[in-house]
């Protein structure tokens, strides 16, 4: 099965871009962790680009959770940063003022002071504390470091 699934993503780009869950759960299920994971993003992305805010929870949630098979260092650290922003839309459209997309805006920030790079992410996660009933004292806290 490992074999098709390798396959799968270079001769059957379809999938890939109109189904990422359909991959991201096949190669779960295969062990195959970091494809697994991008396919989770991407299919988080393509949920909220639909509005499909649930879904677009539930499979960021799913590699998030394979993340944590991953070695500790900075490329986790960049790929859970993109996972925890990615969190926010959905979790901000269906929880508005949860306790989640707190934790979710807060891990951001914290991985973005370890990662750097672009701020696109950084400002996302401190409007996410502000505007969604996060504790705005966070928010002042993350922005001055």
């Amino acid at each position: 099965m490992q074999p098709l699934l390798r396959r799968s993503n270079g001769n059957f780009p379809r999938i890939a871009t109109a189904q990422p869950e359909l991959l991201a759960h096949h190669c779960t299920e295969a062990g195959l962790i970091e494809h697994a994971i991008d396919n989770w993003l991407r299919a988080g992305h393509r949920a909220v680009e639909g509005s499909a805010n649930v879904e677009a929870v539930a499979h960021l949630t799913r590699g998030l959770k394979l993340l944590e098979d991953l070695p500790q260092g900075s490329q986790r650290d960049e790929k859970e940063l993109a996972f925890q922003v990615a969190l926010l839309t959905p979790l901000f459209a269906t929880r508005f003022g949860s306790a989640e997309g707190e934790r979710a805006a807060s891990r951001a920030m914290e991985l973005f002071r370890r990662v750097g790079g672009d701020l696109r992410p950084l400002f996302r996660a401190l409007y996410g504390l502000t505007m969604g009933g996060g504790a705005p004292s966070a928010a002042r806290r993350g922005s001055h470091s």
